[in-house]
């Protein structure tokens, strides 16, 4: 049976003319296997394919293949034409199909007819689509059938069975007052309900589109998640999916979740989400709301504005509406997770390009990484925080280089038009501030309705200064209101997860603040899981977040399962902290701190501290300081350093460029470190004695992630030739990608190996002994060391 659609066989497949493809899924790619995914977009957006046959054939039969278990990407059905010129006037309706079942679905042509080009265009329910494979046969639909042994997929088909994840938990363990959150996908992706009669949930199911699709397919996977161990599940409850109507609330929707939830024996993560353009409801964006208007173009995107005091009226009712509805800490919500503004529904300000999947609900509209302060309300709260900082416009223009006549006439610009460093870093002092104080709204709010109970709030980037998120000073936050922190943005990779991820963790041990740890959109995988837990658990974390997999990734799952064990309350013990440039990037620009603190965390684990951290004391529990890039601070911040190091602190510098302050004095590089630098083959004899403490500068030691990773391990290894007081951190050596971290009753190793390695650490304890050793680890795995009664 000859498949005439197959590139194999001859076929030409191309897009129609107003088709679009998200990368890297376009038509080349898939006429070498893999999937294509439509552009999102509104459903009225065009999806068609045209599929140009080697010759003219007898069209009896159409499939079409999906990715079975991506429901949240499956159109809600399709039409055929046919053609034998392609040209506009000629193509004939040939079948229709309400319905695309899970992995294939067929199409039998009413009247056969000869054609050599194939239309098909597909109706998108508001949630995008993919297909996996196309199939034009001149065999009748019963023999297509018979020869590709049926058509819909079976959820369960090839899953570990509950049984078999009953066993795995009995054999490995399961959570200690840590949990695992799983997403329901599929309702973000979804376009608003569809216009029309009856409840929001009456509409989309009459659609049959994606989220009813959802509905369905976590009917039948729950009760696995369940078994696995999930403790809760996370919804995007999105303001338009609630407020269809002003001041007319309909849970419908998520109501029918929450009965599954409950069904399950599943508590709920909703994300509460009002401010992106994603989540508007159409009545609202009829209003004269205030969007983000950008100072480069001055063009306006259509995220809800901050500055716009219009919006936390609304903000109020919502969150008093679905508290009030689901019963706060006393129902169902395990933490309600809030999703402050920005384009997905972080404490962000709009940083990715205009043709996401959150445009399923809007279209395209105008967005990019930039400067988001160009609208009337923010220039306002501009022009009176300038005003509150200088006591008078001369001492403003001073500072700034600037000859204004008055607070009236300031305008933000972009940082790289301010005139001076003093401008730039009020500026982004300001916008940064403004993202902070508006996340506080957010919390005090939630909190205002639900007094107990966890809050959660959503928190992304990785510390850009230009994406407006102050990690520190949001995680202070969240401890003030008894609420915690996710982070969004883990990687795969362990130790550029600990760059991505240690900030914040820091941060919210320091001041108090519970974590979670979310990936930016990577599915559970079988090599990255351990890697995720293990940061989970040696970042002092509570809850890790998963993106599921199919159910059918028996390996993955089975991973999973076999390191959940791991996942319990704990607390690292860390000496060596690095410093995070958050300054100089206010003032200079980004940095490559990355770098850095994956060849630092290859050589120790430790902790990563800002100005705001050090301001508030957090040195007082370290060691060492490991200064890399970056070279402006506030001359405040340099004067705690000193006096840390004075006080018994080890301050080490691994990059050439001379300390300044923000207004451009150096001579704290030679208070610090003296005149002189050092090799990279530096030693503890070649370091300054200030007080009772050491400050080394080693210029060139950070060309690569292998030298830092050499220099800082032959340096901490000797650190007690500094005399008594100064003790090696723990030390672990093997292989590369092999990490220990000192924990308060353990030491947890991790193999991030695609092989078995042997282990061997030497860890000194509180009381004075070593605790010394070997293991042999399979690829990808954790093993614990308790320590010696």
């Amino acid at each position: 049976m000859t498949n005439w659609a197959s590139p194999a066989n001859g076929a030409r497949i191309s897009a129609g003319a107003k088709t679009q493809f998200l990368p890297p899924n376009d038509l080349a790619q898939f006429a070498t296997g893999n999937g294509l995914i439509f552009r999102h977009g509104p459903r009225s957006l065009e999806k068609t394919l045209i599929v140009e046959l080697p010759k003219p054939v007898m069209v009896r039969s159409v499939v079409v293949s999906t990715v079975y278990e991506d429901t949240v990407r499956v159109s809600s059905g399709f039409t055929v034409e046919l053609s034998m010129t392609g040209a506009d006037g000629s193509w004939k309706p040939a079948a229709s199909v309400d319905d695309i079942h899970a992995d294939r679905t067929l199409a039998a042509v009413g009247n056969p007819s000869e054609a050599r080009f194939v239309r098909l265009s597909f109706r998108d329910s508001g949630g995008g689509s993919r297909i996996s494979d196309i199939g034009v046969y001149s065999a009748t639909p019963d023999v297509v059938r018979s020869s590709l042994q049926g058509f819909v997929y079976t959820p369960g088909q090839g899953w570990l069975s509950i049984d078999e994840i009953t066993a795995l938990r009995g054999k490995y363990g399961s959570p200690k007052d840590s949990y695992l959150t799983m997403i329901c996908g599929g309702v973000e992706y979804s376009a608003p309900p569809p216009q029309g009669e009856g409840s929001i949930l009456s509409r989309y199911t009459k659609e049959r589109g994606t989220v009813w699709r959802e509905l369905q397919a976590y009917s039948k996977s729950l009760p696995y998640y369940s078994a696995m161990g999930t403790r809760s599940m996370e919804i995007y409850v999105r303001w338009n999916l609630i407020e269809d109507k002003p001041e007319q609330f309909d849970f419908s929707l998520f109501d029918e979740f929450e009965k599954m939830f409950r069904k399950n024996n599943l508590k709920w993560s909703p994300l509460l989400l009002a401010g992106p353009a994603y989540t508007l409801p159409d009545w609202f964006r009829k209003t004269d709301y205030t969007p983000y208007r950008c100072l480069e173009h001055d063009k306006d995107n259509i995220v809800v504005s901050l500055w716009d005091p219009k919006m936390k009226p609304y903000i109020d009712r919502f969150f008093k509406a679905f508290i009030k509805h689901y019963g706060g800490s006393d129902g169902i919500i395990q933490n309600l997770m809030l999703g402050v503004t920005g384009i997905f529904g972080e404490n962000l300000y709009p940083h990715e390009s205009d043709k996401d999947w959150t445009t399923n609900a809007t279209g395209d509209y105008h967005s990019h990484s930039g400067w988001w302060a160009g609208d009337k309300y923010a220039r306002q709260s501009f022009r009176d925080y300038m005003k509150r900082r200088y006591t008078s416009i001369e001492v403003l223009n001073n500072a700034w280089g600037e000859s204004y006549p008055s607070f009236a006439e300031l305008e933000p610009k972009t940082p790289e038009k301010c005139r001076t460093p003093r401008a730039k870093y009020d500026f982004m002092d300001w916008y940064i501030g403004s993202m902070t104080d508006y996340t506080e709204f957010w919390l005090k709010t939630a909190r205002k309705y639900m007094p107990k109970g966890d809050i959660q709030l959503c928190v992304g980037g990785e510390g850009r200064q230009r994406v407006g998120t102050d990690f520190s000073r949001s995680a202070k936050l969240a401890a003030k209101y008894h609420a915690g922190i996710r982070i969004t943005n883990e990687s795969p990779d362990y130790s550029l997860n600990i760059a991505m991820t240690r900030w914040i963790s820091t941060a919210a041990r320091t001041y108090g603040a519970w974590l979670g740890m979310e990936p930016a959109s990577l599915q559970i995988q079988y090599d990255s899981i351990a890697q995720r837990v293990f940061n989970v658990r040696t970042s002092g974390a509570r809850e890790l977040f998963c993106y599921q997999t199919g159910l059918s990734n028996r390996k993955a799952y089975t991973k999973l399962l076999e390191n959940m064990r791991y996942l319990q309350p704990d607390t690292p013990t860390i000496s060596v902290a690095y410093w995070m440039p958050r300054t100089h990037m206010m003032v200079a620009g980004d940095v490559d701190y990355v770098w850095d603190m994956r060849g630092l965390r290859d050589a120790v684990d430790f902790d990563a501290v800002d100005d705001v951290l050090i301001q508030d004391g957090a040195l007082d529990r370290y060691k060492v300081l490991v200064m890399g890039a970056g070279s402006i601070e506030d001359e405040r911040i340099l004067s705690h350093i000193e006096k840390w190091v004075e006080a018994g602190g080890v301050l080490i510098r691994i990059r050439p460029e001379p300390l300044t302050t923000i207004d451009g004095s150096k001579e704290w590089q030679s208070r610090l470190f003296g005149m002189a630098s050092t090799p990279s083959s530096a030693s503890w004899t070649q370091a300054k004695r200030v007080g009772k403490g050491y400050t080394l500068l080693i210029p060139d030691a950070y060309r690569t992630r292998k030298e830092i990773a050499g220099v800082m391990d032959r340096l901490l290894s000797d650190i007690g030739s500094l005399g008594d007081g100064f003790t090696s951190p723990p030390r672990v050596s093997g292989s590369s990608e092999l990490y220990g971290c000192l924990m308060q009753k353990s030491f947890m190793l991790l193999n991030a190996n695609p092989f078995p390695v042997t282990a061997m650490y030497d860890v000194p304890l509180t009381d004075g002994k070593r605790l010394k050793g070997s293991v042999v680890m399979p690829e990808y795995s954790i093993h614990e060391v308790g320590f010696p009664r």
